[in-house]
């Protein structure tokens, strides 16, 4: 697919020069990029000053929450850009109909979770209305147990509303996809922890991060009385 995920950092000495990044970059790429407009760091000589994807979960995101995305850092969009890269195709067709529906992913953090909680949806590629899904219901999923011959008595438009409406579904260019039921599991939205791999601003873990990696030790009770370029 021919994606495009872009972030544009700007020099905060000299307006004029900036750098677009494309998303995911390495560590590396983005010191290049920070070098060519005469800074450090973001925070440190330049800012970001745009964001950018045609990627339906991150466009429909920027669309719906915009403030998921501002309120990100440099890093977090570049794992969600990452995370998004590595879905098989099947997950990706399924992540671009679901972002193109109701059901869309309002947060960055379940984007970013979504690779791991791919079942908390189905995607029906051969219905893309009402009377395709209830003929798919009627023919193809085994569900109706019936004689042939019956099943032509089927208002197959009818059963696909009822049905559409019943699962919270919804249309899409790439077919009919609803909720399974399953239950979501958050690993990013607990943790808040970009990997290492992921940083391309060099940041350390936080505070927080460093706590919760560490051991707890053991201790006796204590009382207390109280767009100029492009990469």
């Amino acid at each position: 697919m021919s994606d495009y995920t872009k972030m544009r950092f700007t020099s905060t000495e000299d307006p004029d020069r900036s750098i677009i990044l494309t998303l995911p970059a390495t560590p590396e790429q983005f010191q290049e990029a920070m070098q060519s407009i005469g800074a450090e760091a973001v925070g440190t000589g330049c800012k970001v000053t745009d964001f950018a994807s045609d990627v339906p979960a991150l466009d429909q995101l920027l669309a719906v929450n915009s403030d998921a995305v501002i309120d990100a850092t440099p890093d977090e969009l570049n794992y969600a850009a990452a995370r998004i890269a590595e879905l098989t195709p099947a997950q990706r067709r399924l992540l671009d109909a679901v972002s193109e529906s109701t059901l869309r992913l309002r947060k960055l953090e379940r984007i970013i979770d979504f690779k791991e909680n791919s079942e908390y949806f189905l995607l029906i590629p051969e219905a893309k209305n009402a009377a395709e899904l209830g003929r798919y219901y009627a023919y193809q999923s085994g569900m109706v147990d019936m004689p042939e011959k019956w099943k032509a008595a089927i208002d197959c438009e009818k059963l696909g509303m009822i049905a559409t409406e019943l699962e919270r579904g919804a249309f899409t260019a790439h077919g009919y996809v609803l909720p399974t039921g399953d239950e979501w599991t958050p690993h990013f939205e607990k943790s808040r922890s970009v990997p290492a791999a992921y940083r391309i601003t060099g940041a350390r873990p936080s505070i927080r991060e460093r706590l919760k990696s560490e051991k707890p030790k053991t201790s006796k009770a204590r009382k207390h009385d109280t767009p100029d370029q492009e990469r």
